[in-house]
């Protein structure tokens, strides 16, 4: 069964493993792993969002750290499964929320057609053989002495056992890794850098220090063809500026296509109707933004800031950017900010803790 596992730090929560979903599917679940102490004293609540379905899970059903992801959120295909978690205190105020974790599309499943296959059948040439076989058997031409028993080498040595280990979140730092865990368990391991280029640091037993490993990611592939050219092998016959313009039709849309149904062509040198007539739902979007020390209403605690693409009617959450430093680190995790609001242009952002009293690079996500 399908086990996502996702990383919290903080008001951060990052998908560290992800699985397969599909539609129809039960009993699938979430693990989460929580950093640092800010979690330890409060009750914990799961959010899972797909499409216009929201469903939230207490801590008290959960098994350990392991969450089932509620049927209601995969009974429907081709919507995307954000999970996130909230964090409240003995008064049942609201401390910590998290960012939505991206757990990806969830994919239709195989549904029950109700009709029984016939028993298969072999390949037409399956009793040529047979026949040839039994010809062959009986004209004692290939009825040789037996050959003698041949020997079996030595074994060769037993190699040494490989170390695995989990990869539980990105530090943009190896100083900001060392200050958040100055220890680890075996197994334990972390990105450093961005997500775009970073190394594995693995915590070593008998070091007792957190070792370079090393990049995760393997040498970049060849290039691939073009979209042009892979429309032209699935069997588009219109001219790249006719191909060109029906792209430009579609233009932010996001299409999921297959590789058996790459823009086919319509007989009229244009993109099969399947695909002209489907409204695709668009991608997050990452804004960039600052939270600046002097734009605070310290009685409030709270702070506007402008946000190109935000609108009244998107989901807007906020994380701190992969450039902040480990001061702006401190300071995010002090503060705890959330988005409580949001209109045309711009979010209010409230916060949970300290007013900083430093700027903080963030991030803003736009679903």
């Amino acid at each position: 069964m399908s086990n996502i596992q996702i990383a919290v730090s903080a008001a951060d929560a990052a998908v560290t493993a992800p699985a397969t979903l599909t539609s129809g599917m039960v009993g699938a679940t979430v693990t989460f792993a929580f950093s640092g102490t800010a979690w330890q004293s409060l009750r914990k609540i799961a959010v899972f969002r797909a499409g216009s379905v929201r469903r939230d899970v207490e801590e008290t059903d959960w098994s350990g750290s392991v969450c089932t992801i509620p049927w209601e959120c995969l009974s429907e295909a081709d919507e995307r499964l954000l999970v996130g978690v909230y964090g409240m205190d003995e008064a049942g105020t609201v401390v910590i929320p998290t960012v939505y974790a991206d757990c990806g599309w969830i994919w239709p499943g195989a549904d029950p057609s109700g009709d029984p296959a016939a028993d298969p059948t072999g390949p037409f040439y399956a009793g040529l053989l047979a026949e040839a076989l039994e010809k062959a058997k009986a004209s004692g031409v290939f009825d040789g002495p037996a050959g003698p028993e041949g020997k079996t080498g030595p074994a060769g040595p037993k190699g040494e056992k490989g170390d695995s280990y989990t990869v539980k979140g990105l530090y943009a730092t190896l100083a900001a890794l060392q200050a958040a865990h100055p220890t680890g368990s075996a197994g334990d391991a972390w990105f450093v850098g961005t997500a775009d280029s970073n190394v594995v640091y693995q915590w070593d037993v008998d070091q007792t220090a957190w070792v370079n490993v090393g990049a995760l990611k393997g040498p970049q592939g060849a290039d691939g063809k073009s979209a042009y050219a892979a429309a032209q092998d699935g069997g588009y016959t219109g001219t790249e500026a006719q191909f060109n313009a029906d792209l430009a039709a579609v233009s932010g849309k996001q299409a999921k296509i297959t590789a058996s149904g790459i823009l086919k062509g319509d007989g009229a040198g244009g993109v099969s109707a399947a695909v002209k007539g489907t409204d695709y739902a668009g991608p997050s979007v990452g804004v960039q933004a600052t939270l600046s020390a002097s734009g605070w209403d310290a009685d409030a605690k709270t702070q506007t800031v402008s946000v190109a693409g935000v609108t009244a009617g998107t989901n807007g959450s906020l994380r701190i950017a992969q450039s902040a430093t480990d001061e702006q680190f401190a300071a995010w995790g002090v503060a705890q900010p959330r988005v409580t609001a949001q209109a045309d242009g711009i979010i209010t952002v409230k916060l949970a803790g300290t007013v900083p009293e430093i700027d903080i690079p963030v991030e803003v996500l736009i679903v």
